[in-house]
Order: C-alpha cells, then sequence, then structure tokens
C-alpha cells in the first residue's frame, strides 16, 4: 500500500495542498481534506481513503468555486450550476453544492429577482416586459420574474414611468423636429420594454403637455 511522503502547498493554489505517494507527486487536495482526514506523513494510502480525499475535495472545492462567484454580485441558481458546470464538477456534487446555498439563502432566485427589479428601476428605467425577460434570461422562472416585477411596478406605475421617461428624453433631444423625435422617442420607449399602447399614451400625454 503506497505511503504518503510528503505534503507540499501548491503555489498558485494556497488553500490546496499536494500529496506525494511514495516521493511521487500523486494527487492534490484542500485544506479541508487534509484536516478532516487528518493526512500526514507516513500515512498509508488506502484507496477507499483515496475514494474520500478525492470526493471531500471535490465538495470544498465546488463550494470555494460557488462562494468566490457570489463575491462580485448575488447569482441565480442556473448561474451558479453553470458556472459549477464549466469547472467540471461532478453533477450530484452540484446539486449538493446548490441546494446547501439555497438553505443558507446564499443562492434565492426570489430575493435575486427583487433586489435585481429594484436596482433596474432605480438606475436603468425600463418596462414590465423587458424586465421579465431580462430576469428569465438569467435563468429566474416566469412565475417568480412576473411576481418580483409585479411587487415592483404596477401596470399604472409602468404608465407614469414611461410618461416621465418620455419628458425626460425629449429634453435631451429638444432639436429634433417634431415627427422625427416622436418617432425615436416611440422606438426608444419600446426598446425599453414598454408596450405599443403605453407608448403611445405617453407621447399623447407628453406632447399635449
Amino acid at each position: 500500500m503506497p505511503v504518503i511522503t510528503k505534503i507540499e502547498r501548491q503555489k498558485r493554489a494556497r488553500h490546496r495542498v499536494s500529496i506525494y505517494l511514495d516521493d511521487e507527486f500523486a494527487f492534490g487536495v484542500n485544506d479541508e481534506a487534509v484536516y478532516r482526514h487528518n493526512l500526514k506523513k507516513g500515512m498509508e494510502m488506502s484507496g477507499q481513503l483515496r475514494e474520500q480525499l478525492e470526493e471531500s475535495a471535490g465538495r470544498a472545492d465546488a463550494r470555494l468555486v460557488a462562494e468566490r462567484f457570489l463575491t462580485s454580485r448575488m447569482r441565480t441558481e442556473r448561474e451558479i450550476r453553470e458556472k459549477l458546470a464549466s469547472k467540471d464538477i461532478r453533477p450530484d456534487i452540484i446539486d449538493e453544492t446548490v441546494d446547501a446555498m439555497k438553505r443558507s439563502r446564499l443562492v434565492d432566485d426570489g430575493l435575486f429577482a427583487e433586489m435585481f427589479v429594484n436596482d433596474r428601476l432605480r438606475f436603468r428605467p425600463r418596462g414590465r416586459a423587458l424586465l421579465q425577460r431580462e430576469l428569465r434570461h438569467k435563468g429566474v422562472s416566469a412565475d417568480t420574474a412576473m411576481a418580483a416585477v409585479d411587487a415592483a411596478l404596477s401596470e399604472e406605475d409602468e404608465n407614469d414611468l414611461a410618461g416621465e421617461m418620455a419628458r425626460s428624453y425629449i429634453s435631451r433631444h429638444s432639436g429634433l423636429e417634431g415627427d422625427v423625435l416622436r418617432r425615436r422617442l416611440a422606438a426608444w420607449l419600446q426598446r425599453r420594454g414598454f408596450p405599443s399602447n403605453t407608448v403611445y399614451a405617453a407621447l399623447r400625454r407628453t406632447f399635449e403637455e
């Protein structure tokens, strides 16, 4: 049975160590696996222990990848799954990792949708339809996306928002002639997810004012 002859910290991944068996590099594991299995020089490496180490390392690596992926912003469940899959992590370990993160609410599509919609309305306002499409594109379910949009932006609110955006657009493009301004404004509002009836109602109210 091979024996651990050296445990050496890896230079490019400080959370991992290299395991040498009979003076030859065998595999790498993370710190958690080393501590959990009390690995030390002189220990015999059975086939069963090696399988356990690889299993523990896979779970710890998956959690680390997911946690680092979350450092810049909140992510949807699908985004986490796709990230883990891109690292060739086993599907069963992906399931376990995502389930654990959902239990701790590190992954919560409902909360993600709520925060996403509020952020969009504050900094990059758009209509209900586009908000829902963007959420669906990120992997949020149709029901969850609709609930988040409904909670933040009613149809009446959407009409008011379209009017505000129309007035802002006109003030920024005051040099355009009437018909040109109307066409460009209508196209601009439609690209931002407002339905045609809302767009033309906003144009009518705005130009009447």
